[in-house]
């Protein structure tokens, strides 16, 4: 009896640990599926735009049924969204491991650039446009991103620069960090500086620079200049 009792609970457990084991298969699958959804989508939105694209050109692009993106996505707005987030996530990701370096104020505020710097190189006014206009959702991702996490490392890096001796100590910190984000918001504006034809990674370039040399106490420009005969921003 005790045996046969062992035997039904083997039998029990080996039928749960294969139905987990599927499981687990199954939301892998799903997840990769996401994935090359997200990723092809992304890869469209920024050649063509986003308005151009239909689901349809990202199912025929992927071999896959339209039916298949429903599975995961309730309409193409649900793909922008995720797709936002995701960008939006990995900027944090990159910006954090930055700071998290215990840099001094000014080589921080640098590296951060050139991380810009690098994003803005696929920037595109048209998707800017469009977010703005027609997924509102997906925008304010955005506006959330910019008035937090972007507002909090600029103030903290302004506050630590301040500390060391590297910044003027007069800056109204909140001010000038509220500044930094307007003058995004103002880069991006297509009836803006993108109207003189002046690449947007200039631009940003010019005025990280410009922000820079406005900020900073004499010991700080000192470092400053030091930094860009060894840091190159392109």
């Amino acid at each position: 009896m005790k045996t046969h009792n062992i035997f039904k609970v083997s039998k029990v457990f080996k039928f749960y640990f294969c139905v987990a084991m599927e499981m687990s298969f199954i939301a892998n699958d799903s997840s990769d599926q996401v994935e090359k959804i997200l990723a092809k989508a992304g890869e469209m939105f920024l050649s063509i735009g986003i308005r151009a694209v239909t689901l349809d050109d990202i199912a025929k692009e992927l071999g896959m049924s339209k039916k298949t993106i429903y599975t995961f996505f309730e309409n193409k707005g649900a793909i922008i969204f995720q797709i936002v987030q995701h960008d939006i996530l990995k900027k944090q990701e990159i910006v954090l491991s930055i700071t998290n370096q215990q840099h001094d104020p000014i080589t921080e505020m640098i590296l951060i650039g050139k991380e810009v710097m690098d994003s803005l190189q696929t920037f595109s006014v048209n998707i800017v446009s469009d977010l703005m206009k027609f997924y509102p959702e997906a925008w304010q991702l955005v506006e959330q991103h910019k008035q937090n996490f972007v507002y909090s490392v600029m103030l903290s890096n302004h506050q630590k620069g301040k500390a060391a001796g590297l910044y003027r100590q007069d800056i109204n910190d909140d001010m000038i960090t509220r500044l930094i984000i307007s003058f995004t918001d103002s880069i991006i504006n297509p009836q803006g500086l993108l109207k003189t034809g002046i690449p947007i990674a200039r631009i940003y370039k010019e005025y990280l620079l410009y922000h820079l040399y406005s900020i900073c106490s004499e010991k700080g420009r000192g470092r400053l200049e030091e930094l860009l005969k060894t840091i190159e921003l392109s």
